[in-house]
């Protein structure tokens, strides 16, 4: 079962990482986005309860350190986090690869919004956060694919023994 305790610990590695260490690595002024990758994460394996947390959570955390007015990231994840939920609920039982990348893709759109709109960001670097997103998204996905969804793993039989 995959608790509340995990998640608190997860949500704790994810800032310390996305803040202090994840900046270093900038790719044409831009890096991935951790916190996002996680939210995404959480409503693509179904644990809504536990993406509302970290939803609300992690747009305070990133409310704090940045330079944007208080609410702005807040809100931002609050509004990936319905449109994911809305999503997911009405139209997938089993998310497929292209969704999982527009997922992530949408999601970094949607966050960087309102602080493209205000610091005037070219559109290729928007464009380019929002790729580096969904690629390392999609990557980091897989990778916990396996242990999260063992429930759902198809097995194979021999019609033949």
């Amino acid at each position: 079962m995959f608790g509340w305790l995990k998640i608190i610990v997860l949500f704790a590695i994810c800032v310390f990482v996305q803040i202090y260490i994840v900046p270093n690595f900038e790719i044409y002024r831009s890096f991935p986005n951790l916190m996002l990758i996680g939210l995404v994460m959480l409503c693509l394996f179904f644990r809504f309860s536990y993406a509302l947390a970290w939803s609300a959570a992690g747009g305070i955390v990133f409310d704090l350190y940045s330079p944007m007015y208080f609410g702005v990231y807040t809100i931002s994840f609050l509004v990936i986090f319905v449109m994911l939920y809305f999503v997911i609920n009405k139209f997938f039982t089993e998310p497929i690869f292209i969704f999982i990348m527009l997922a992530f893709f949408a999601g970094s759109l949607i966050m960087d919004l309102f602080p493209f709109i205000i610091t005037g960001y070219k559109v290729y670097l928007y464009l380019l956060n929002a790729g580096i997103n969904a690629f390392f998204g999609t990557i980091i996905y897989y990778l916990f694919y396996g242990r999260l969804r063992k429930e759902n793993i198809y097995k194979l039989y021999a019609p033949f023994r």
